[in-house]
């Protein structure tokens, strides 16, 4: 497996498909502790999706390095979600963007409110208000 932003970017560049590229997602972004600086670097081409969530810092209490049900909404925890956000657009990003949480107490909430839910904490910590 690929455990840094150097060798996803290696191997992306190495397979030379014209579909291929990264996706970021946030939590990884933050347990592997991969820099705004490290994230400008990624050659616009080669960013296919960003995905947002929320959770603990590593280091802090309840802290599962598994990420198993450690996801949260945008809000929920101590990310800094404006700052990736704000990062990734930054670079000229203007592809899809996901949200990718998974919990079990998330998972027991009717579709339409864990989608109301998910927008709502999203939008409110997107650096642009886009209501």
């Amino acid at each position: 497996m690929i455990h840094n932003l150097k060798d996803a970017l290696a191997m992306v560049e190495m397979a030379g498909a014209k579909n291929g590229g990264v996706i970021l997602d946030i939590v990884h972004v933050v347990n592997l502790g991969i820099t705004h600086d490290e994230l400008r670097s990624i050659p616009l081409r080669h960013l296919v999706n960003v995905e947002l969530n929320d959770g603990l810092l590593p280091g802090s209490p309840g802290f599962d390095p598994s990420g198993a049900d450690g996801r949260r909404l945008c809000g929920d925890g101590e990310f800094d979600i404006k700052g990736f956000i704000a990062c990734i657009q930054s670079i000229g990003y203007d592809g899809p963007w996901a949200v990718e949480v998974y919990a079990k107490e998330l998972s027991r909430l009717p579709l339409d409110e864990m989608a109301s839910r998910a927008y709502r904490t999203t939008i409110a910590g997107s650096p642009r208000d886009r209501r």
